[in-house]
């Protein structure tokens, strides 16, 4: 493979072709991986704002750092306490949310519709694969 895989930010397998994952590095590249061959097939680069953001994903390190904090200072509390008012079973949850890839993916059962977007947050696309096109935003609406 060419480039280093430590840079993902998402991932995600296509299941009509089982060694074949879609996989979107830090800079914005889309790539097919296939594991079999061991290949790398740059699809499409989406765009960064001037800060570099996608999707608002500028905000993840502080709300993982808050995470793991809160996790961290619970790890010898009993699971029936709470700690700064957070019970157990969310300390869990948010362990888990903090890691997490921060760009949710799910692609079409052909691998052709692509939707990326920020996993806590409001915004994303949906791509089409074989054109390399945005054929839909996604906005989710809180109340």
């Amino acid at each position: 493979m060419r480039p280093p895989l430590t840079d993902l930010v998402g991932l995600v397998p296509i299941e009509s072709e089982p060694e074949t994952w879609l996989a979107l590095r830090h800079s914005g590249e889309l790539a097919r991986i296939n594991l079999r061959s061991h290949t790398w097939q740059p699809i499409v680069t989406l765009e960064r704002t001037p800060e570099g953001a996608m999707f608002g994903e500028d905000r993840y390190s502080e709300a993982i750092a808050m995470h793991l904090r809160v996790t961290e200072m619970a790890a010898n509390q009993p699971p029936s306490s709470r700690l700064n008012g957070v019970p157990a079973s969310q300390r869990l949850v948010m362990r888990d949310r903090a890691t997490r890839l921060p760009v949710l993916m799910v692609s079409s059962t052909s691998g052709r519709y692509l939707a990326v977007c920020n996993r806590w947050g409001e915004r994303g696309i949906v791509l089409d694969l074989e054109t390399g096109r945005t054929c839909l935003e996604l906005k989710r609406n809180y109340h």
